[in-house]
């Protein structure tokens, strides 16, 4: 994860010379101690510590606290709350291997059937192979969000 502050009225604005502390949120309660602490951001607005930009997180709730404000702006009152989900990236992973092999087995099932009933079918070719791709999609959709 890396984090960039930048003007509010204008995004492509970088903002250097403010610092962060990062937290962990437990149990809807912010831990006392900074996981991070001291982050400042730089030219690029990229937030720093120690040479880094790009901090590992694990799945979480998290406050970065703004503590000390770029010269000319005021202090942000409340902490950017920062959730991490664990599993995004292997979810969408495992849907494109999922949407792609059942593809698979579309092609060669319509060229199965093809060869079965040559010309009869060709006329509802398009409906059917539509109405089973708008079902697989669906179904990943709706899995998605149980």
């Amino acid at each position: 994860v890396s984090f960039r502050k930048v003007d509010s009225a204008d995004t492509d604005r970088n903002l250097p010379g403010a610092e962060f502390d990062l937290y962990r949120v437990t149990d809807g309660e912010r831990e006392q101690t900074a996981l991070i602490s001291g982050m400042i951001s730089r030219l690029d607005g990229l937030l720093e510590k120690d040479g880094k930009s790009i901090f590992e997180l694990p799945a979480g709730v998290y406050h970065l606290v703004e503590i000390k404000a770029p010269d000319g702006y005021q202090l942000r009152a409340d902490p950017v709350v920062l959730t991490i989900s664990g599993n995004g990236v292997f979810a969408a992973l495992l849907a494109a291997l999922i949407i792609a092999a059942v593809t698979f087995v579309i092609c060669l099932s319509g060229l199965k059937l093809g060869r079965v009933f040559g010309t009869k079918l060709e006329r509802y070719a398009g409906l059917i192979g539509g109405t089973i791709l708008i079902v697989i999609g669906l179904e990943i959709f709706i899995k998605s969000f149980i």
